[in-house]
């Protein structure tokens, strides 16, 4: 063991003792930002909805200060009216079972769903989504672009949308390009913003603003950036100039305590993609890599500016709930890793905020670790309605009272049998093989200390153990896609 991994294990076990309690019943928060600490009551009725995912978001945002170049005004923007969570997590690091998990509120080892290959839909079909439900109550129902998995890949199925934008995909060409593989690449677009499908889903949504709705109305718009490939127009690229550019903080021999499953994801994507972050160094490109991802975010938080400015210009302004959340993180090196696809914090913590009307405790970011399958019914819950069948918990005590106690886990799982549970200050990593991780964020917030064979923190270990399921629902094997009955 060298030096400085004696010091901070030395370190952490030293404080470990005085919170070992928030493992128990409650977990310390820390209000970064607040305006106001006193309970706020929310009026329950049916709002309107503003339903807003952005593919592969991580927590590069200004008003998160997580990335010196992140440059999201509007993200921000947003943040000021509403409440950010600084620890929130996808219930998977992979877009299909993450959308699945949020939209129904069922998590993957309830479903099967539990990786990118599979037909989600004959997993969750029997389960009430939640546009399912709301227009079941009476909503009138809008939605466009990437919500479910594939977004404009035919999820009109009936009973899903009563209005539906579909544009389709666009594969845009480069004025100049990086290229490690079929998906990782980036520079800027020949294109221009008008030109992209994420682009023309907004104008649609846009239009949904401008017109008059009798009957109170979900709009779910799906942005597919900052998913790969990242090329967009140059002007985002101008916004984070490469000479400018920070690339994250790692240590060359960060896996050398991770067992063997974390390694190989660490290195290969689903037998797809190999080394990502040996390539990128080696040629050189790390910095320009983490710029094409920051101009691709950007683009999206222009996107979303679009339509929080359309809102804001509408009748629907004061009696909108506003939502965003991305479906999970994203790896820039992080790890010795590139996307997402793995069970440690870069990969599962994601953007999330709410902005609901007329709650006094806003403009504040809430460090309580959560996981999104608290989205489905925290919205009925906020719109007066019956609590829907959910294996998530109502964020609305937090939303009302900063101060509240949460005892519920943040829990993230990829492929069957592999979890990780954010709670207080620990992240616990178990692996179908029995291989195990545990870091403690308050003296190793870049997960460089694999803490899971000390047995001075056996305790803490098995509190979170014991947050894992003990039933776990078979992988589906149906492939295709026919969400159409055909």
């Amino acid at each position: 063991m060298n030096i400085r991994t004696f010091l901070l294990q030395a370190f952490a076990l030293a404080i470990a003792v005085l919170v070992l309690a928030s493992c128990s019943n409650t977990t310390t928060k820390k209000q970064y930002k607040t305006q106001g600490n006193s309970t706020s009551t929310i009026e329950k009725k049916k709002w309107n909805i503003l339903f807003v995912s952005i593919d592969d978001l991580n927590t590069w945002t200004g008003h998160l200060d997580t990335h010196p170049n992140a440059v999201t005004p509007n993200i921000d923007r947003l943040a000021k009216r509403g409440v950010s969570f600084r620890h929130a997590y996808s219930p998977a690091p992979h877009c299909k079972p993450a959308r699945a998990a949020i939209m129904t509120g069922m998590r993957p080892w309830e479903t099967g769903v539990y990786h990118g290959k599979q037909d989600w839909f004959s997993g969750v079909k029997q389960y009430e989504s939640i546009p399912q439900f709301f227009a079941r109550h009476g909503y009138h129902i809008m939605g466009t672009g990437k919500l479910f998995h594939n977004g404009d890949d035919g999820h009109t199925t009936p009973g899903y949308w009563h209005e539906y934008g579909d544009f389709g995909y666009k594969k845009v060409k480069s004025i100049r390009e990086d290229r490690f593989n079929e998906t990782l690449t980036w520079g800027p677009s020949v294109e221009q913003d008008e030109e992209f499908p994420d682009y023309k889903r907004v104008s649609w949504a846009i239009e949904r603003l401008q017109q008059k709705h009798d009957k109170p109305f979900f709009l779910g718009v799906g942005i597919y950036k900052p998913h790969l490939a990242w090329h967009v127009p140059q002007k985002y690229f101008d916004l984070h100039p490469i000479e400018n550019i920070v690339v994250p903080k790692t240590i060359p021999n960060d896996l050398d305590d991770v067992p063997a499953q974390g390694k190989k994801w660490a290195e290969n994507i689903e037998d797809v993609f190999f080394n990502d972050h040996k390539k990128i160094v080696a040629a050189g490109k790390w910095k320009q890599g983490v710029q094409g991802y920051l101009a691709t975010s950007s683009f999206a938080d222009a996107l979303f500016g679009r339509l929080l400015e359309a809102l804001d210009n509408s009748p629907y302004k004061d009696n909108t709930i506003i939502i965003l959340w991305g479906d999970h993180g994203w790896h820039l090196g992080e790890k010795n890793h590139w996307r997402k696809h793995a069970l440690w914090e870069e990969s599962t913590n994601t953007s999330f905020l709410i902005h609901v009307p007329g709650l006094e405790n806003q403009n504040r970011i809430d460090d309580t670790p959560i996981d999104l399958m608290t989205i489905y019914p925290t919205l009925a819950e906020l719109t007066g309605l019956p609590e829907p069948k959910h294996s998530g918990k109502s964020m609305v005590p937090l939303l009302e009272n900063p101060d509240a106690p949460w005892d519920t886990p943040a829990i993230m799982t990829y492929m069957k049998g592999n979890h990780a549970v954010r709670f207080g200050p620990y992240r616990y990593i178990f692996y179908a093989d029995g291989g195990e991780e545990l870091y403690d964020h308050r003296s190793d917030p870049y997960e460089w200390i694999n803490l899971a064979e000390n047995k001075k923190y056996a305790d803490v270990k098995a509190r979170l153990k014991a947050f894992l399921p003990t039933k776990q629902a078979d992988a589906i094997t149906d492939y295709h896609y026919d969400i159409k009955g055909k």
